[in-house]
């Protein structure tokens, strides 16, 4: 078996994060404004009472998101998140990959799951200049089985070329991107 990629624990705007991933959009939330929480609760969540951890909670206009950050797809348990998304207060989590390069001037697209009649869909999202998510396009019945194959890689939501990134947005994705946290930097 090949050699296991370990995160690197990062410190960032007083708090020690997981990964440098995580810390990475700790840096665009502040740079959108954004009121965020690191690893603020734990759940116990479906049938079997699984724990699970969301790693950022998130404050904007239209009420609380949850985010889950995962910078490796084998390590996205998309069926702990619908668990979570059916069975959360606020209905919906958003699912951060790797912070996307910018392709032109196309907005970059993230996936979320989000509860409807009581079943977990999914849908992509976008970041707005004011640092809310939006809802870009159709949702998505959720099958397990089908997650990868119907609706794409889950963690490259890719871009939407017919609608442009906002200058802060853009600013944001490019401070995320390249926030340097080597040598005890804190980004």
């Amino acid at each position: 078996m090949g050699d296991v990629i370990q995160a690197i624990e990062t410190r960032y705007a007083g708090r020690r994060f997981r990964s440098r991933l995580e810390a990475r959009w700790a840096v665009f939330f502040d740079s959108l404004g954004v009121t965020w929480e690191y690893e603020p609760e734990g759940f116990l969540v479906g049938d079997d009472k699984r724990a699970y951890l969301p790693d950022f909670k998130i404050q904007t206009a239209f009420g609380e998101w949850w985010i889950e950050v995962k910078g490796d797809r084998e390590k996205l348990d998309i069926d702990l998140l619908a668990a979570f998304a059916t069975a959360s207060p606020s209905q919906q989590i958003a699912i951060l990959g790797p912070v996307p390069r910018l392709a032109e001037e196309a907005t970059p697209l993230h996936w979320m799951v989000r509860r409807i009649a009581d079943k977990p869909f999914l849908a992509q999202v976008y970041f707005t200049p004011g640092g809310n998510l939006w809802q870009w396009g159709f949702e998505y019945p959720f099958a397990p089985d089908l997650v990868e194959s119907t609706i794409g890689p889950l963690l490259d939501g890719g871009p939407a070329t017919d609608l442009r990134v906002q200058p802060n947005v853009r600013d944001a994705y490019i401070a995320a991107s390249s926030a340097r946290f080597e040598h005890g930097e804190e980004g």
